[in-house]
This record gives structure tokens, sequence and C-alpha cells, in this order.
């Protein structure tokens, strides 16, 4: 009789995780769908280029210092 009490906890507690594995992935795929998200990635992907810009200067100083020397000539 306790054999089969452990058996059917075992098993109970064995589709409760994989039911809360299951319920995670959907979320998790739901999140990276999510606008939210999207945006979130955008952000950060202007960020980036703006760090990596090859253009201009250190502070917005010395772009406007370096683009106004060039137009003047």
């Amino acid at each position: 009789m306790t054999k089969n009490i452990v058996k059917f906890f075992r098993g109970a507690l064995t589709i409760v995780a994989i039911g809360m594995g299951i319920l995670f992935a959907i979320d998790y795929i739901r999140y990276q769908k999510s606008p939210e998200y999207q945006t979130q990635k955008e952000v950060e992907q202007i960020k980036k280029e703006y760090r990596e810009d090859p253009y201009g200067g250190d502070t917005p100083e010395e772009t406007l210092t370096a683009t106004s020397g060039v137009i003047r000539g």
C-alpha cells in the first residue's frame, strides 16, 4: 500500500513539473513576441549603433564642432 501511495505522488509530481515547464515555455515565447520586448530590443540596437558610430566625436559638442567645420570649408 505504501508503494502505491509513493508511486501515485511521484507520478503526480512528474505531471505537475511537466505542466509547469510547458507553462513556463509558453510564457517565455509570448514574452519574446510581445511588443514591449521587441521595442526593448530595437532600443538596445539603436544604442549599440550610437556607441559604435565611427563618425562624430565622443560628445555632441565635438560632433557639432566637426560638422560645422566641414560645412564652413
